[in-house]
């Protein structure tokens, strides 16, 4: 017995053929494009979500390494600020080592304010007008006058041995 077969009309007359697909490398780039898609929008909606739930506190001149270098007896201080609100200060505690503060920083306008958190005493400094802030500047003055001026801290590099390049 015969086997019996079927053909299509405008196919080739085999049995069972499968219409022709393009080719594979089509495909992969097809695939390869959906998946570059798919990751643009990830990162996308990730950036998104970080500007809407955690919100920039400290304007982009701000942030950096201050030294204090006159004012308020924090002489030599060094002061942190990141882009969420961090602040990491340094403060020398008279000839005995230093001491570290970390707190948040709230900007509302030319005024900000710190509050302390960690291991120690929990403060929360008065709202502090800023006076000047500039890519190396950074003058503030509290409600008494008092006048605190910092400098931004240079990235030291590394000694380089003599003769090196």
């Amino acid at each position: 017995m015969k086997p019996r077969t079927s053909t299509i009309p405008g196919s080739s007359g085999t049995p069972n053929s499968a219409p022709a697909k393009g080719p594979p490398t089509s495909r992969r780039i097809k695939y390869a494009l959906l998946s570059l898609a798919c990751v643009a929008l990830s990162g996308l909606a990730t950036y998104g979500g970080f500007e809407i739930f955690s919100p920039i506190r400290v304007p982009p001149a701000m942030r950096g390494t201050w030294v204090v270098v006159e004012g308020k007896g924090l002489d030599g201080a060094t002061l942190e600020f990141s882009a969420n609100g961090r602040m990491i200060g340094t403060v020398p505690a008279g000839g005995e080592g230093v001491t570290t503060i970390e707190g948040k920083v709230e900007v509302d306008g030319n005024r900000f304010r710190v509050r302390t958190d960690g291991n120690g005493p929990r403060l929360a400094t008065e709202p502090e007008d800023i006076l000047e802030l500039t890519d190396r500047r950074f003058v503030v003055q509290d409600s008494q006058g008092e006048v605190l001026i910092m400098e931004r801290s240079l990235p030291t590099s590394p000694a380089t041995p003599r003769g090196a390049r």
